[in-house]
């Protein structure tokens, strides 16, 4: 799951600061600073490779595995933003992962035997933390927005495409309407990214487009 699009960031001063940080102390951080990413960012860098290990263990050779793993950081960054730290004592987070890993594969698991995939954004080349904060914005627009966001930006829909399916949900855009209401989306979501995430990532991920 590691990349070179990420690794880079775990070896920056700015994240490798927070190195002495307990656990405890970073997950402190994360959830009291909603508005600044590089907690979360010290927390995947810190276990980046444990999670890739226990995945490794139960998946084996998964050609899925890079889908999987976004899932389970994904549960992990929603998850640790409201776990009950002052419930738990001195928190293990490796010991953490080691027991909610299994718990959420299975529920993959169980997902896929209904016929219920993984999502189609948890197919993605960005960066694990950036995209987590991506889809934790995505989720907070407006449905309506958010419906035309992911035909045009995951789906690669086309305009005259989005338009003809909104008609068949029910909804009435016309087709020259469909990009600045894209435009309009987007800038929603990136305006919902904290800061330090923006301006470490997203401009190395412009040229690396």
């Amino acid at each position: 799951m590691a990349n070179g699009r990420h690794g880079w960031v775990c070896q920056t001063a700015f994240i490798r600061a927070l190195n002495s940080a307990s656990d405890r102390e970073l997950l402190e951080q994360f959830q009291q600073q909603r508005q600044t990413g590089r907690y979360a960012i010290a927390l995947i860098c810190r276990y980046e490779k444990r999670v890739a290990d226990i995945l490794t263990t139960y998946l084996r050779q998964s050609d899925r595995m890079d889908e999987y793993g976004r899932y389970v950081w994904y549960h992990c960054f929603r998850t640790w933003q409201t776990l009950a730290l002052s419930e738990l004592g001195d928190i293990d987070l490796n010991a953490w992962l080691e027991t909610e890993i299994p718990v959420v594969l299975k529920h993959i698991a169980e997902a896929s035997r209904s016929g219920r995939g993984l999502p189609e954004e948890m197919a993605s080349p960005l960066p694990i933390p950036l995209w987590c904060y991506l889809v934790q914005a995505l989720e907070s627009i407006p449905g309506d927005l958010r419906f035309v966001l992911v035909l045009s930006d995951v789906f690669r829909w086309t305009p005259r495409q989005i338009a003809q399916q909104l008609t068949v949900e029910g909804y009435t855009l016309a087709e020259s309407e469909v990009i600045p209401t894209v435009a309009r989306a987007r800038e929603l979501v990136w305006h919902m990214l904290p800061d330090d995430i923006s301006s470490m990532y997203l401009a190395v991920e412009a040229v690396a487009s």
